[in-house]
């Protein structure tokens, strides 16, 4: 399912950039990583399902892969950065230090002791 997802994101992204380069006109993206932090919305958005799943695997137990989440705070003062400064121009990947899944848990469990974790 996330196939589509990332496809159709890139295919924008091209489309953008083809459209500026027809137009002269400058385009500025910021590619983030799995953003997740407060919402402002009454729903879950998917992001933050991909991050529960993540944390909560499919049984008892998750593997220690590593994984790069980002605020959406940071995120949000990536886009400042990039709007506010008259020399961005192109693509930007916005991430993080990959962290290892059991850090993840352990720091979400110090923050929501209430929630059941995996090993």
């Amino acid at each position: 399912d996330w196939y589509f997802y990332f496809a159709s994101k890139t295919l924008a992204e091209r489309e953008a950039f083809a459209y500026a380069a027809k137009t002269g006109m400058d385009i500025v993206t910021i590619c983030p990583a799995l953003v997740i932090g407060p919402l402002m919305q009454p729903t879950v958005p998917t992001s933050i399902k991909v991050f529960f799943d993540t944390i909560k695997g499919d049984g008892e137990t998750v593997g220690n892969k590593l994984e790069t989440i980002l605020d959406v705070r940071d995120v949000a003062r990536a886009l400042l950065l990039a709007y506010e400064n008259s020399e961005a121009s192109g693509r930007y990947i916005c991430s993080s230090t990959p962290r290892e899944l059991c850090d993840i848990v352990n720091m979400s469990k110090s923050l929501y002791p209430n929630f059941t974790y995996p090993k």
